[in-house]
């Protein structure tokens, strides 16, 4: 898993490289949104199988804020350029296909074995990314993405040892 992952976070940067400040700014606005689509499923399929409210929450929490930094640079990008962003064709590094794998509730600690995984990639892509530019400007923003997904993966570490010992307690 960790070498697949190695592969994924240098495809990702040989793409994201060659993208100019415009198109890298169109991408996180996909990416974020995206995201925020993905948490809010499962957060549904959270609630639906009855796992913990906080597990719950957790999601929309991700969702919400997925959501609002997409807005976010949304606005910086019409303020910037004068139109609405168009996204390069490259798959956001951010949405890992973790729907998937979180169709019952025995499935919620693989799922958030693979969020966690998705969090972890962006994180390494964006503090890359954030060392190799030369542009402050970029840098700054890199190195915020980064952070935004290092507490994004903190939260569902903490809700991965929660849920793991809730199902020990049931075994």
């Amino acid at each position: 898993m960790v070498a697949v992952m190695l592969d994924t976070v240098e495809i990702a940067l040989e793409r994201l490289r060659k993208l100019d400040k415009e198109s890298l700014i169109a991408y996180w606005i996909e990416g974020e949104l995206e995201e925020a689509k993905l948490y809010g499923e499962l957060a549904r399929r959270a609630k639906n199988l009855g796992l913990p409210d906080s597990l719950v929450e957790t999601f929309w929490t991700l969702s919400k804020e997925s959501r609002e930094h997409g807005e976010r640079l949304r606005e910086i990008y019409r303020k910037t350029y004068g139109k609405e962003p168009k996204a390069p064709e490259i798959p956001p590094i951010e949405v890992y296909p973790v729907l998937d794998r979180f169709e019952r509730a025995e499935d919620a600690i693989e799922a958030l074995h693979a969020a966690m995984e998705s969090e972890k990639l962006a994180m390494e892509v964006y503090n890359r990314l954030a060392k190799e530019t030369e542009d402050p400007e970029l840098r700054d923003l890199f190195e915020s993405l980064a952070k935004v997904e290092k507490s994004h993966y903190e939260r569902l570490e903490g809700e991965l040892k929660l849920l793991k010992k809730l199902m020990e307690k049931k075994a």
